[in-house]
């Protein structure tokens, strides 16, 4: 289990709390469905209702916190630590760690895995440094090979969309920057990204040049684009590894 963290938050523990219980509760139902499907085949069958019903067990939740903030993260790492009471008590307290992956911690070689995943790592561990449209074109240029698929596009979209809600990347950085990372293909990369913006409802107006027109509703706040993160672990050498098995924030 997944969440994105880009600010320090003391309560995130009860947040994680609440996917845990939610993804718990799913997987009953399923459990639930399976075995009165069961108890119907043994009924159809002339076998005893339980036969082949095992005991019902949770599969563990690993909450693991995805974080790029400009801050350390030092806040508890056990849900207890946010409860104040005597040691007697302790027992009684629900109870549960996570991981803590800062990626402002690692070197831009140490994130490893399909492109994707590690161009919106990337941009997330540069989001609130200073050097972001320094690093744009090197980061983006990891897609050129791909720029033709409609995934990639598609892709790119919405990281372009979180880069701009960074008010100090405009328009006009953001094509020097696709040119850069794509040859020349910048204007034209754009074009493509705002016709689906105006779709999307992002931006009103008529699209003249690039993009022109008055622009009505703001972004709809930042874009997740871990929210269907791959799989983590580390690897030798303190790397990021990210696969391309997919997997949600909720189960």
């Amino acid at each position: 289990m997944l969440e994105h963290k880009s600010y320090i938050d003391r309560w995130v523990l009860f947040q994680l709390l609440g996917y845990i219980v939610q993804i718990g509760e799913r997987e009953r139902m399923v459990n639930k469905a399976k075995r009165k499907k069961k108890r119907q085949e043994n009924k159809k069958n002339n076998r005893p209702e339980n036969e082949g019903i095992e005991t019902e067990y949770l599969t563990p939740v690993i909450p693991i916190i995805v974080y790029h903030g400009l801050k350390k993260w030092e806040f508890p790492d056990h849900l207890s630590n946010l409860y104040q009471c005597h040691s007697q008590y302790k027992k009684l307290i629900p109870d549960f760690a996570y991981e803590v992956i800062d990626l402002t911690k690692y070197e831009d070689y140490q994130i490893k895995g399909i492109v994707y995943l590690r161009v919106a790592a990337l941009v997330m561990k540069y989001y609130f440094r200073k050097d972001l449209n320094h690093k744009l074109p090197e980061i983006l240029s990891l897609l050129s090979d791909l720029i033709q698929q409609k995934t990639t596009l598609n892709f790119l979209e919405v990281v372009l969309e979180y880069i701009g809600t960074n008010k100090n990347i405009d328009e006009k950085a953001m094509i020097v920057n696709l040119e850069k990372a794509f040859d020349k293909k910048g204007n034209e990369i754009m074009h493509s990204v705002a016709d689906k913006w105006i779709n999307r409802g992002i931006i009103e107006g008529e699209k003249r040049g690039i993009i022109e027109g008055e622009k009505r509703g703001e972004k709809k706040g930042k874009i997740e684009i871990l929210s269907d993160f791959s799989t983590m672990f580390f690897i030798p050498q303190n790397s990021l590894h990210l696969s391309a098995k997919k997997i949600h924030k909720i189960y």
